[in-house]
């Protein structure tokens, strides 16, 4: 990724930085997920077999709560974003008031040094 000195300013170094730690963070957690994703088709038809031979028709009763609870799973991440995306928009502005508090105290160290 290539930047530009108008890019950089005009985006601030601590949103940049959220957004790679962030982006990062997602890696990180999504690469744990690729072997669930891949395993999850095995261990269903596996868990379903072991239930039907257990259990018979009662098995599908079980089969529809784990449908469901994916359901609400799937409801409770879509409340839980909007909230990390706020704190996202209020670290961006920490970071940027953080890098200004910085600068401006150089400017005035730069004044009491004359």
């Amino acid at each position: 990724m290539r930047l530009s000195n108008t890019d950089l300013h005009e985006y601030g170094m601590g949103r940049l930085m959220n957004l790679v730690s962030n982006d990062l963070n997602d890696l990180d957690n999504g690469m744990v997920w690729v072997v669930q994703l891949f395993m999850l088709p095995i261990n269903l038809s596996v868990a379903t077999y072991a239930l039907w031979r257990s259990f018979a028709e009662y098995s599908i009763v079980g089969l529809l709560v784990l449908v469901l609870s994916l359901k609400l799973q799937d409801a409770i991440n879509k409340t839980v974003k909007e909230p990390i995306k706020e704190k996202n928009k209020i670290s961006d502005r920490r970071i940027f008031y953080c890098k200004e508090l910085v600068k401006h105290i150089k400017t005035i160290k730069m004044y009491v040094w004359e």
